[in-house]
């Protein structure tokens, strides 16, 4: 399925959510925090699997055609890591169910 990792995270009042004065949050940002940070009781992920989330990390950028496993682990961290809003917001993008507005 193709995601668009720079469309950009709207707040409940349907606004881009910034981080910074010119910095607006993206679809990538999040996908990237939520797969490269360890969550509550992460402390022994195996190294393979620590460098499984990586790659998948750096492909989060621009469009790109996710497999049906990638999408999976995307959405899983992003729940694990994420507040509802961020969670409800990008699941929407990954399932390409929220229109996309997308960084210039």
């Amino acid at each position: 399925m193709k995601v668009n990792f720079a469309s950009l995270v709207l707040n409940e009042k349907d606004e881009p959510i910034m981080q910074g004065k010119d910095d607006p949050v993206t679809l990538a940002t999040i996908a990237r925090q939520a797969l490269l940070n360890p969550g509550p009781g992460e402390e022994k992920v195996s190294g393979e699997d620590k460098f499984k989330r990586f790659q998948l990390a750096m492909k989060c950028e621009g469009e790109v055609d996710l497999q049906v496993e990638e999408l999976a682990t995307i959405k899983k961290r992003i729940g694990i890591m994420c507040p509802p809003l961020i969670v409800g917001r990008c699941w929407n993008m990954l399932e390409g169910m929220e229109e996309k507005r997308t960084v210039n």
